[in-house]
């Protein structure tokens, strides 16, 4: 009557009265807030995931993989399953088909944990679901990778036969440098000095499906300044002088 809103107000006898009063108003707020989510499947949150978050904050290769898994994997697997009534055992559950039925090694089942897990975690973040039910998995051991390398003989084998071959430098520089895969293939002449003898390892390229990626490396560390051996100096010598006699045809 006065303009002013009316607020209805209850007192209570007792502050355990008040308190159960106070956690059945959260309750009740919440599950009005998840309200709109009921319908949303499982495979819808994904999808908003990927196209508002994924899209925008990760790097194209992390795209890419979750891209793939999702499409792949748990579309087809979820289907229809809503998101409000996804529990644990649901999880727990695909990663049973993926080792058993898609005979998946644990640590590309890791890699499906690490994309359910990091969806729902952006779910609850958006009031889509309460909680993240990836969380309650706990999966076997990794294995762990158990390199192996070429003895001299191997790698003097391995030495003569990519003489002349467009391998002759990838192998040379992995085997006097130990540069990896990526970072001999983000390797440019601008960032070689032959006559010092020094490789600069500022650039490593990848790729995402069919698109080529040229990035700075993940780690900082990664990036360094390399002095090369004798051997390594002219076998990238002959290889430029070789690029250059076929440009000028």
């Amino acid at each position: 009557m006065n303009g002013k809103r009316y607020k209805p107000t209850k007192t209570y006898d007792t502050i355990e009265e008040e308190e159960k009063a106070l956690t059945t108003f959260k309750v009740n707020k919440q599950n009005k807030h998840l309200a709109t989510s009921n319908s949303m499947s499982v495979v819808d949150m994904l999808d908003y995931w990927m196209k508002h978050y994924v899209k925008k904050k990760c790097e194209a290769t992390t795209r890419y993989g979750y891209n793939n898994i999702i499409s792949k994997h748990m579309s087809h697997y979820f289907g229809n399953l809503k998101l409000s009534e996804l529990r644990p055992m649901h999880i727990r559950n695909y990663y049973d088909y993926l080792g058993e039925g898609k005979k998946l090694s644990i640590n590309t089942i890791y890699k499906h944990h690490a994309c359910i897990r990091s969806a729902l975690k952006y779910g609850v973040s958006q009031e889509f679901t309460d909680r993240n039910v990836a969380s309650a998995i706990t999966l076997s051991k990794k294995k762990s990778f158990e390199g192996k390398a070429y003895n001299n003989e191997q790698m003097t084998e391995l030495l003569q036969k990519v003489v002349g071959t467009k391998l002759e430098v990838p192998v040379y520089l992995a085997k006097q440098l130990g540069l990896r895969r990526e970072e001999v293939s983000g390797l440019k002449w601008k960032n070689v000095d032959l006559e010092q003898g020094i490789i600069n390892i500022v650039e490593v390229r990848t790729s995402a499906g069919k698109e080529v990626i040229t990035k700075q490396p993940k780690m900082k560390e990664s990036k360094r300044t390399l002095f090369m051996p004798n051997d390594l100096v002219e076998v990238l010598c002959k290889n430029r002088k070789k690029q250059e006699y076929l440009k000028s045809y």
